[in-house]
């Protein structure tokens, strides 16, 4: 059942080029297919410097930061790739950070340096058919596990209606397994007893409220192909755990239909990812990379991209989230996007922010995910994730940090 909405096409690394001539090229790194309609948007808005997007979906494919201006990426916010970037102190009196929430800036500095800047957010809905029964925009893990147990319904020993469960989600996962972490490092080299700890109680919560994993595995077979917005409509499931992002680029249709409320774990928010900009140590077009990134801090920059997506019917929603900027919500995607107006977090409204490892997207996909589903279906030991983790580092060794 668990359902990952599929991407309408497959992004292969490529170099985009605008076709301004003689004047200063910079070079910018990003994984953000979305980036690419912003660069274009600053290649439209003046003349003076032309961008040159150099997209990698290829973890195959090497990237040298010594010939790149400008990185804008998802959480690269790991103190490894800090170290390689400017300080940008410098920008700390703009009204962009100056309304970016404490939280989430806090993560971005290294020592009293601020190295990046935080530019959009990712973050979990829980999302069902009725309201909840709770108030408030947020719903924690504790209530959700609560209403959900309540939902199940069986025939002949069998589900035939399920709340929730741990195993078709790999955004609650992950959501479960950093909250509290203060770094993906905590769960990837502790020798497992952090990871055995949230595993387990995992583990048992699917035992006592999905009869376990055969049980949910047999119900999860038998809808694998219905999305999970259908099975909320159909009251076939109580909640699914989505992207925020994804969520708002459902159609109308069919969101009408549905109630969200923001995800916690423990009662404070933990974003599913951070995308920050930062300029490398000795860019060469510095001076390029730095007006860019004074252009991607103004408000009016974020005004004309947020509204010429929704105006061209992009398959974007922001940067992949909401901004970092509280400022921001308030003035413009609440108002572009009228359902997010109760919705938008408040500052000091964030847990403390998990420190990713480098390749941290990389490493939950290929690495942790997998190995915490085997876990909960009892396949591998939690206590085998430090030792896999140790291989896949010898067998990937991480491109941005090789000079």
């Amino acid at each position: 059942m668990p359902k990952k909405i599929l991407a309408l096409c497959i992004i292969i690394p490529v170099l985009i080029v605008s076709c301004k001539k003689d004047t200063p090229n910079i070079v910018v790194y990003t994984d953000i297919p979305e980036a690419v309609i912003l660069m274009n948007q600053f290649n439209t808005d003046q003349s003076d410097f032309t961008v040159e997007t150099l997209f990698l979906n290829n973890p195959e494919e090497n990237i040298s930061l010594e010939s790149t201006d400008l990185i804008l990426a998802r959480d690269i916010h790991a103190p490894a790739y800090m170290e390689l970037m400017k300080n940008l102190n410098k920008y700390r009196a703009n009204e962009f950070l100056q309304g970016i929430y404490p939280e989430i800036l806090q993560s971005c500095i290294l020592d009293t340096e601020l190295k990046l800047i935080p530019l959009s957010l990712g973050l979990p809905l829980a999302v069902r058919s009725t309201p909840t029964e709770s108030a408030g925009k947020y719903i924690d893990w504790k209530t959700l596990s609560e209403e959900a147990s309540a939902v199940n319904s069986y025939n002949d020993g069998h589900l035939t209606r399920t709340g929730f469960s741990p195993l078709w989600s790999d955004d609650f996962i992950l959501s479960y397994l950093t909250a509290g972490s203060g770094s993906t490092l905590t769960l990837l080299e502790t020798e497992g007893d952090y990871y055995l700890k949230k595993t387990g109680e995992l583990t048992q919560w699917i035992e006592e409220n999905n009869s376990g994993s055969t049980e949910i595995e047999r119900f999860m077979e038998k809808y694998m192909y219905i999305p999970d917005y259908r099975l909320l409509s159909s009251d076939r499931i109580g909640f699914c755990i989505m992207k925020l992002s994804d969520y708002l680029l459902l159609t109308d249709s069919i969101t009408h239909k549905l109630s969200f409320k923001l995800f916690t774990v423990s009662g404070r928010l933990q974003p599913t990812q951070i995308i920050s900009a930062g300029i490398p140590e000795g860019a060469p077009n510095s001076d390029g990379a730095e007006a860019l990134l004074s252009w991607l801090i103004q408000k009016d920059t974020w005004e004309s991209f947020i509204y010429s997506t929704i105006r061209n019917r992009d398959k974007a929603f922001g940067l992949e989230g909401i901004s970092a900027s509280y400022t921001i919500n308030e003035s413009i995607f609440s108002k572009a996007y009228p359902i997010l107006k109760e919705h938008i977090p408040y500052p000091g409204e964030f847990d403390r922010i998990s420190t990713p490892v480098p390749q941290w997207k990389r490493i939950k996909q290929e690495l942790l995910l997998p190995h915490t589903l085997k876990v909960l279906k009892g396949e591998e030991q939690s206590s085998d994730l430090g030792e896999e983790y140790r291989k896949w580092l010898l067998l990937n060794p991480d491109p941005l940090l090789i000079h």
